[in-house]
């Protein structure tokens, strides 16, 4: 449905969204960066944001780390009469209203544990902003974001250098900054060409008008270096389910938070909501957009919306992150793939041994992250740096299509119990892979 079908009011208080996922390596100060963000908005005219504290952001998506035993050198960081950190578990989102677009913050976490929360808010986003320590360059984790990003298939990115109110040398500043365009590089970005900008968060936020030129700078940079994506109302719809709720009135209805891929929703609509073990015809009852109440929603909105069962009433622990919203009678969910996987080198943080036949896996597809095992059906192992076709029997179904693209992750966590959680094994991103065919065979048969 084009935009002249949407009334006219409800279309002119639309402006183009614009989301953009904050990376970086854990205690970059990403959460603090969101913060004054918001602060410096909702201060310059022209602009509308709500300001939210560090600890308003901490409450929302936070975790003590006292409930961590691994978590020591965290708290020795702060010093030991400080209070304890907090560590950002889940990637929450902040609205900036911008003259000329919306933007959607989402403050990813940035420990390694939660990966699969960074790639569910990466998933989500057309651009990053990747938060650097200028005091400490680049670190491991944001090289990982970075790769796992460009899995995803992003290629826009803008860096801030924060916490350079702590750095007296420039000349550290110049080296940090060809460290970041290197590391940009190495993770298929374009180095050469990203904006860098230079700033502290912190001092915004604590008071000091100081540095708070440098947050005008990003909020600058946000609203005129980062190109708008390109969306289509034609075709079937696609939504992701990305948050679900229940729905305090009528209680037979269930909240779910998505960002339309593909075509349009409407009042009244009847869609299919599959995958990861639900198959079930839905009715769309209400649709708001940055609480707004609107008629139709068009691709590139994140919207939430109000559905029920006709027949039986949803229950909202039915739905999980990574199920879609589809038209009636599509395709079905998918059990096995075939795909051609680009797998990253020894030098690059991947393998150092090839992945051969019967291999276990996690595919991560933005929201959806389904595990699965390596067919490789009389073709050579795949070695570690090379590309291969292969086929991918999934552990669970989903609503896959060809051309999509997903990161591969090699290594598992146990499980937390009680004080002593166990330890991870990680094997990190192993590579990237795109989708050929997609195959409703159950993997079990």
């Amino acid at each position: 449905m084009s935009e002249e079908a949407v009334p006219a009011a409800v279309a002119a208080a639309r402006l183009p969204t614009l989301a953009v996922a904050t990376i970086g390596h854990v205690r970059s100060g990403k959460t603090s960066v969101v913060a004054a963000l918001t602060l410096v908005a909702a201060r310059l005219a022209g602009y509308t944001s709500i300001y939210r504290s560090v600890s308003e952001l901490d409450r929302r998506g936070g975790s003590p780390p006292l409930l961590r035993s691994d978590l020591t050198d965290e708290r020795e960081a702060v010093g030991e009469h400080d209070d304890p950190p907090t560590l950002t578990v889940r990637g929450t989102k902040e609205v900036l209203a911008l003259p000329s677009r919306r933007i959607v913050a989402i403050d990813c976490p940035g420990r390694r544990p939660w990966l699969k929360n960074v790639a569910r808010g990466v998933a989500v986003a057309d651009a990053l902003l990747l938060v650097v320590s200028a005091p400490d360059s680049v670190q491991s984790q944001a090289e990982e974001h970075l790769r796992l990003a460009r899995a995803l298939g992003h290629e826009q990115v803008v860096v801030f250098l924060n916490k350079c109110d702590e750095v007296f040398d420039l000349e550290w500043l110049d080296l940090v900054e060809r460290d970041v365009r290197e590391t940009l590089d190495r993770c298929g970005f374009d180095g050469d060409e990203a904006r860098i900008l230079r700033g502290a968060a912190w001092p915004v936020l604590a008071g000091d008008d100081a540095w708070e030129a440098s947050l005008r700078d990003l909020l600058g940079a946000l609203e005129t270096d980062l190109s708008l994506p390109q969306w289509t109302d034609a075709g079937a719809p696609l939504v992701y389910v990305d948050r679900c709720f229940r729905a305090r009135r009528p209680n037979n209805r269930v909240l779910i938070e998505g960002r339309v891929r593909r075509g349009s929703i409407a009042v009244g609509d009847t869609l299919r909501l599959c995958g990861l073990g639900l198959r079930s015809s839905v009715v769309v009852s209400s649709i708001e957009n940055f609480h707004r109440r609107i008629p139709r929603a068009i691709a590139g909105e994140q919207i939430g919306m109000l559905i029920y069962r006709p027949d039986d009433p949803l229950r909202p622990y039915e739905i999980r992150s990574g199920q879609a919203l589809v038209a009636p009678g599509g395709p079905p969910t998918a059990w096995q793939l075939e795909v051609e996987l680009d797998l990253l080198g020894a030098v690059e943080n991947g393998r150092s041994t090839p992945l051969r036949e019967g291999h276990d896996l996690l595919c991560i597809f933005g929201t959806v992250l389904l595990s699965g095992w390596l067919r490789l059906e009389g073709r050579p192992p795949i070695a570690a740096g090379e590309r291969g076709r292969a086929r991918i029997h999934l552990r669970g179904d989903a609503y896959l299509e060809p051309g999509m693209t997903f990161a591969l992750r090699d290594g598992n966590q146990g499980p937390w119990s009680g004080k002593e959680p166990r330890k991870a094994r990680w094997g990190g991103l192993v590579g990237s892979g795109r989708i050929l065919a997609a195959e409703p065979v159950n993997a079990a048969g």
